[in-house]
């Protein structure tokens, strides 16, 4: 039966029997493990954005307003990360900024 197979189908036949096999599961976890493992590192310890800096007209934009117990003008949730080139800013961060605390009058 193999002598009459053509080569793409002994390539195909090859490509299953090692798809299906442990060792490409083992193979596959084990990346999918490192990756994960990498991302949560790069996330825990480069940083969680803006949440807390001080609002920059010229580094964010505002797409809401809150009362909160933040100071006003205080980043509160960065919905998305902006776009840097070296020290360009390509597109500001569209973040939820604090009006203070909502029994606090306003002069």
């Amino acid at each position: 039966m193999d002598e009459q197979a053509t080569l793409g189908q002994r390539v195909a036949d090859k490509v299953a029997s090692f798809g299906g096999s442990w060792t490409f599961i083992f193979i596959y976890g084990s990346c999918l493990l490192a990756w994960i493992l990498a991302n949560t590192f790069v996330l825990y310890y480069m940083g969680h954005g803006e949440n807390g800096a001080q609002f920059d007209p010229y580094q964010h934009e505002a797409v809401a307003h809150v009362p909160s117990d933040q100071p006003e003008g205080t980043v509160i949730t960065e919905h998305q990360k902006a776009y840097r080139l070296h020290d360009k800013l390509i597109r500001p961060a569209l973040v939820t900024v604090s009006s203070g605390s909502e029994g606090k009058e306003k002069n």
